[in-house]
Parts: structure tokens; C-alpha cells; sequence
């Protein structure tokens, strides 16, 4: 990876004060008044900062993934709904909050924020009375972006944004510093971390934008296809076309996020976020003509399911082009979906619906069905009331199988009428 320079120049000379690598020398004499005071105070703190994990790159080389690429040249994961959060609203979409979510690997947030009582107040569900004040989730993601290790990380920041223009203030002061301004999209990342600039925020409400406090037009910055994906299991992500420039320079998102009903659904989830899945996916969506033959983002729910890093970890190494089948279990559709399975495709039992390959057989102690699908089962069904793959026998070591449950049904009907 080709490094390149992040921070001031290595030698610079700011108000008639030599500054080198974070340093003051002064020319003719020791005067240190004014504005000569405030610049060594401030190149003596960048200095420190560096070391101790605050916001600053004096001198430093830039060796991240982020720093020789723009925007719509890197891959991401995005949470879908980031602060839906157990406990917290009504219908939650991750399980963790945004310092786990960002340590984990995540580089993306989609955050809902809405007014309340003069404040910011996020919520998920039918009504907003289960919700809460984010302000503590979004500094423990400061936090954890401010911690040495991850000085040179750049997150992209999505509002679902309800908020008037104090809401955009409370926001604007919480993020500081870290806000990219004036974003160019044609500028390498590395132009916005060698200023502390990491975190690029959009909104699609119109009055919030304000470039210079901050806060971009998503439309402007982000394609991306429509989201409303309800069926899980036999279909992909819907490929008709939501906003963002249709043609040009902008970072191509691919809503991957699926519920039957709308709401989270960590189930769905596992099976949508499989790494296999996820790159037929991502396959397809490069033919759409607004995605230009690229993907930078995708969203995502329970991003803790499936394997999105490792499909991430696929895409960032330049793998997509390469021929993706579905591994055994994944569901499909008969005639269009399961064409993309590596093996055959059958009906499995346990999810009861076509998924590629041949499901196993159940091993003992497997709830099943009488008729049906306890005949999947490794080893007969044998407990009193045929229900577990491998159950119990009698006392004289024979399975208590179908004959037995008939006769001990009619035993409970006899006595019933009696």
C-alpha cells in the first residue's frame, strides 16, 4: 500500500514561527508573547496528542486502508438503524451500540434522529415514547476514534434526519472537530485525516445541510437502490433505483437489510448477511446502471450474523469478479435463485422452504414431527409420543414407536368418555 504523508509539512514556517515536525525554533530571541506563545503551546500539545491518542497527525505517514482513496473507491459496512437498540426501542436493529459496532469493524452508521423537548431523541418502532438521547452512544464512539490505534479511521455517517436546525447544531457540536467540511469527492481521504476530518456526515433534509458546519446532501454523495426488501429467502436486494447521482463520482450503497414485516429481523438477517449471499448480491448490483460497476457501502442489520467482514475482506481484495455459488443451506428460489447454488438444491425440513444442497439428518434429541419430518432423523424417532429424533425406549429396550402412541391415544379417548 502506498503511504503518504498525513499532517502538517515537515517543515513549515505559520505566523514568523518555524514549526518542524510538530516543534518551535525561533529565529532571534526567546519572545514568546502573542502569537508566538499560542503557536508553541499548540504545536508542544499536537506533539503530545499524538502519542496519547487525541486528534492530531503531526508528521505522521498515513498506512491506512482509508488514506490513498476516495470515497467512491473504498468498501465499507454500514449499520441500518444504528442506535435501534434492545431495550432501548421498540423494534431493535443491532444488538450493539457505536463504540462495539465501530471496534468490531464497522465504518458506516445510519442513524435516526428526531427532536424532543429541545433535544436529540432517536426511536424505532410505532411510537417514539420508547426511545433516548443518543449523546453518550455518539461520544463513546468519539472515544473509541480517538483511541491511538484507530486515529487514521474514517466513518461515513447516513442521517434519517428529523431534526430542525438546533437539532443540527446539538449534532454538529457533539462530532467537533472530527466533521469533514467542504467534502470533495474527489479528493483522497487522507486530504480530510491530515486535518482530523473523519467523520463524513449526510442528510437528505434539505435545510439541514451546511457544508461549512459539516453536514452534506446524500443526494449529492451516495447512490443507492430502493430498501424495502421483504422477501428474505427466495429473493435478492430490490434493484430499482432510490436517489443519489445517477451518473458521476459518488460513493454506490447497496440497501442489504431484509424484514418480511419491517421491523428487525435477526433471523432473516443471518441468512441475508452469508458472505456468499452478500457477493451475488453485490454482483448483481454492479449491473444496475446507477451503481456504474461499483459498490462502496453496504447496509446492513445484526451485522454481527452472517459473515459481512469476510465478504468485505472479498471485496477489498478485488475478488468480486470472481464466480460466487451458494454454499449448502442457503435458501433460494427453484428456477432463479438456486441457480447460484455450488451443489443441487432440496426442500430442507428445518427452514421449510428450497435451500441449496441436501440438509443432514437430525441428530438424536431433534424435536420432529410424526409422518413427516421425523423422517429425517438419523436414528428413528422412539420416545413415547414420537417428538424427538432418537428418543427414549421402553424398559424392555423396545422404541415406543407409532403403534404404541395409537394405542396410548385411544387409552386417553376411552377413558375420556367414560
Amino acid at each position: 500500500m502506498n503511504k503518504k504523508t498525513v499532517g502538517v509539512e515537515k517543515e513549515a514556517n505559520i505566523g514568523g514561527v518555524n514549526v518542524f515536525n510538530g516543534k518551535i525554533t525561533e529565529e532571534g530571541g526567546d519572545d514568546l508573547s502573542g502569537t508566538k506563545h499560542f503557536l508553541r503551546r499548540a504545536a508542544d500539545d499536537a506533539t503530545k496528542n499524538n502519542s496519547t491518542g487525541d486528534n492530531a497527525f503531526w508528521g505522521k505517514e498515513c498506512g491506512n486502508y482509508f488514506c490513498d482513496k476516495s470515497l467512491d473507491n473504498i468498501f465499507i459496512v454500514m449499520t441500518h438503524n444504528s442506535l435501534a437498540l434492545p431495550g432501548k426501542v421498540l423494534s431493535p436493529n443491532q444488538n450493539n451500540g457505536l463504540k462495539k459496532q465501530f471496534e468490531d469493524g464497522i465504518r458506516g452508521f445510519n442513524l435516526d434522529l428526531y427532536m424532543k423537548d429541545g433535544g436529540i431523541w432517536t426511536y424505532h418502532g410505532l411510537t417514539n415514547t420508547m426511545g433516548y438521547n443518543p449523546e453518550s452512544e455518539v461520544n463513546d464512539l468519539i472515544n473509541a476514534m480517538n483511541e491511538k490505534q484507530h486515529q487514521e479511521e474514517f466513518v461515513v455517517v447516513q442521517l434519517q434526519d428529523a431534526m430542525d436546525h438546533v437539532g443540527r447544531d446539538i449534532l454538529v457540536g457533539w462530532f467537533g472537530s472530527l466533521l469533514v467540511k467542504d467534502f470533495d469527492i474527489k479528493k483522497t481521504l487522507d486530504h480530510y485525516i491530515n486535518q482530523g476530518q473523519r467523520v463524513l456526515i449526510v442528510t437528505s433534509k434539505e435545510e439541514n445541510i451546511n457544508t461549512t458546519k459539516g453536514i452534506h446532501d446524500t443526494n449529492e454523495v451516495i447512490t443507492e437502490n430502493n430498501y424495502k426488501w421483504r422477501e428474505c429467502y427466495l429473493e435478492g436486494p430490490l434493484t430499482g433505483y432510490r436517489r443519489g447521482p445517477e451518473t458521476g463520482q459518488s460513493a454506490k450503497l447497496m440497501n442489504s437489510f431484509c424484514s418480511k414485516f419491517g421491523i428487525g429481523d435477526e433471523k432473516s438477517s443471518e441468512e441475508v448477511n452469508g458472505k456468499d449471499k452478500i457477493l451475488y448480491n453485490a454482483q448483481n448490483f454492479l449491473k444496475l446502471p446507477f451503481a456504474q460497476n461499483k459498490i462502496n457501502i453496504i447496509l446492513v442489520d445484526y451485522y454481527e450474523t452472517g459473515d459481512v467482514f469476510g465478504a468485505q475482506e472479498t471485496i477489498r481484495e478485488g475478488r468480486l469478479n470472481e464466480t460466487i455459488c451458494w454454499g449448502d443451506g442457503a435458501t433460494c428460489a427453484a428456477g432463479t435463485t438456486c441457480d447460484a447454488c455450488c451443489n443441487s438444491h432440496s426442500l430442507w425440513p428445518s427452514k421449510y422452504v428450497t435451500a441449496c444442497g441436501k440438509e443432514p439428518c437430525w441428530s438424536d434429541g431433534t424435536a420432529c414431527d410424526v409422518g413427516t419430518t421425523c423422517e429425517h432423523c438419523c436414528n428413528e424417532a422412539g420416545n413415547a409420543l414420537e417428538t424427538k429424533c432418537g428418543g427414549e425406549t421402553s424398559s424392555g429396550g423396545t422404541k415406543f414407536g407409532a403403534g404404541f402412541r395409537c394405542k396410548l391415544l385411544g387409552l386417553f379417548f376411552f377413558f375420556l368418555l367414560l
